[in-house]
């Protein structure tokens, strides 16, 4: 190797995968898995999920829309057991024996799952979707809760449009334009008076004008005999007295000081 001969720089170590990376193809295999079983829970899902990414749809409307679709759902299945079996409509449809249930035994929710076996893919996918409608609506509602403090601090730096902030959507639109129409014609202006009640308002007017009209010259009377009466000089009243006078200043001599304010010498001055 020369003076001026580069060393070849040793081979670089492969990074290692990152925990991620070695996980993803057990995670698509598992998201396929449960898209075959599961197919109304994860259509429901990603319903939801899409749907509060589109509009920002609050927690608490999923939960509503949880509490509503499992009172359907037990109604539909006409009880808890049934309801059960239903989640599990479709795993009992393709794979019945992976359910350990006894045929025997008909209160059984894996025995109503097994059941599915007998019938169509259409039943058991109906069913499913049904009973897990419910249980989506609660995994919505966990995500949204999830992702809502990141979603807020994401915000404050990028904008109102990635936040939770619920944006302009058609219902809002048709409510703008509603009350614009209802502001135009005058629908939150105070009523009209009656008839009625502009004659009544006149007549109070008019008597309140007389009352002011006949008033004034007693007022006037009034004001004059007072006046006369305080001008007057009362009897007991002691005479007023003067008004100091400045005393007066010799024109001969002005910055001579008057009388009384003559400075008298003392003993030794004289």
């Amino acid at each position: 190797m020369g003076l001026f001969t580069k060393a070849d720089p040793a081979p670089a170590e492969p990074a290692p995968k990152s925990i991620q990376r070695q996980l993803l193809p057990f995670a698509i295999l598992a998201l396929l898995i449960a898209t075959l079983l599961f197919t109304g829970y994860v259509a429901v899902t990603v319903a939801g999920i899409l749907a509060h990414e589109y509009r920002r749809v609050r927690a608490r409307w999923y939960l509503v829309w949880a509490a509503v679709t499992g009172f359907v759902a037990l109604l539909a299945a006409q009880s808890a057991t049934a309801w059960a079996g239903w989640v599990l409509a479709q795993l009992g449809h393709f794979m019945p024996r992976l359910l350990p249930h006894d045929p025997t035994n008909t209160d059984s929710a894996l025995t109503v799952a097994a059941a599915f076996a007998d019938r169509s893919l259409a039943s058991a996918f109906a069913a499913e979707l049904i009973a897990a409608a419910p249980l989506a609506m609660l995994t919505c509602a966990l995500v949204v809760r999830y992702r809502s403090h990141a979603r807020a601090e994401r915000g404050t730096i990028e904008g109102e449009r990635f936040s939770n902030v619920r944006p302009v959507g058609t219902l809002d639109r048709m409510r703008i334009t509603r009350e614009r129409a209802k502001v135009a014609a005058g629908h939150y202006l105070p009523a009209p008076p009656t008839p009625a009640t502009v004659d009544q308002l006149l007549a109070d007017l008019h008597a309140l004008q007389a009352e002011t009209t006949a008033a004034a010259p007693t007022a006037t009377a009034t004001a004059s005999t007072t006046g006369r009466e305080s001008a007057a000089p009362q009897p007991d009243s002691p005479p007023p007295t003067p008004a100091p006078t400045a005393p007066a200043v010799d024109p001969a001599d002005p910055f001579a000081l008057p009388a009384q304010h003559t400075i008298r010498r003392t003993s030794h001055e004289q």
